[in-house]
C-alpha cells in the first residue's frame, strides 16, 4: 500500500489564544511531536509528508516537509484536505493518511498498527476509535479519497463515513488520550495528567 502522508497544520487557533502549533511542548513546537513520528515512519518507506500550512512561523517549523500553502483558511478543514490533494494527486492505487497538528500524544507504534489494519481491512476509510470515540488520524482510498474533493466548509473525513458507514474501518486505541488535540491552553496540563496517570 503506497502512502501520501498529509498533516493538516494551517488552523487559525482562534480558542487558543495565540498559535498553539508553535507552542512549546516538552521541548519543541506542539506541531513537531506528530510530525517527527510521521516523518520517521515514511522515510522509512521512502514516502514524504507533506504539510497544509498558513503561516511563515508554521511552514519553517515543518520545513522538512514538502510545504503547500492554504491561501484560504478561514473557509474550514475541507480547504486543507483539498489544497493538500491538489499538491499531491488522486490515485487509485494510494491511500491518504491525515494528520492533525495538534495531537501530540499518538506513538509511533499505534499510528504503525492502525495502517497495518486498514490495509489488511480491505475498507476505503479508516479512523482510530476508543469505546466508541472517534478520532484522527483518518485514511482514504480509491472511490472514498476522490470524494474529499466534495466536501465543503469545516466537514472532514467524517462525513463521508457518516453517508457509509459499511466502507469505514476504526482501528481500536490503546489509550483515550492517543485522540486528544489541543484546542485551549488549558487542555495541556489536564490531558498530560491524563497521560501520565494512563502509564
Amino acid at each position: 500500500m503506497r502512502i501520501e502522508w498529509i498533516l493538516l497544520a494551517a488552523g487559525r487557533s482562534s480558542r487558543f489564544g495565540g498559535n498553539k502549533l508553535l507552542y512549546p511542548l516538552e521541548g519543541k513546537p506542539l506541531c513537531r511531536h506528530v510530525f517527527d513520528r510521521i516523518r520517521k515512519i515514511a522515510a522509512g518507506r521512502k514516502e514524504q509528508v507533506t504539510a497544509v500550512v498558513s503561516r511563515e512561523d508554521v511552514a519553517q517549523a515543518l520545513s522538512a516537509a514538502r510545504v503547500v500553502w492554504n491561501p484560504a483558511p478561514e473557509r474550514g478543514l475541507a480547504s486543507s484536505i483539498q489544497c493538500a490533494l491538489r499538491e499531491v494527486g488522486i490515485s487509485e492505487e494510494t491511500a491518504y493518511v491525515f494528520f492533525v497538528a495538534d495531537q501530540p500524544w499518538l506513538p509511533e507504534e499505534e499510528i504503525l498498527a492502525f495502517l497495518a489494519g486498514f490495509d489488511q481491512s480491505g475498507k476505503e476509510m479508516g479512523c482510530m476509535e476508543y469505546k466508541g470515540r472517534r478520532g484522527n488520524p483518518g485514511i482514504f482510498r480509491g472511490p472514498s479519497a476522490a470524494a474529499l474533493m466534495t466536501l465543503e466548509g469545516d466537514r472532514g473525513g467524517s462525513a463521508l463515513w457518516k453517508k457509509e458507514p459499511e466502507k469505514l474501518y476504526t482501528h481500536p486505541c490503546k489509550e483515550e488520550f492517543y485522540l486528544f488535540d489541543i484546542d485551549r491552553k488549558e487542555d495541556l496540563p489536564r490531558k498530560k495528567e491524563d497521560q501520565n496517570d494512563s502509564k
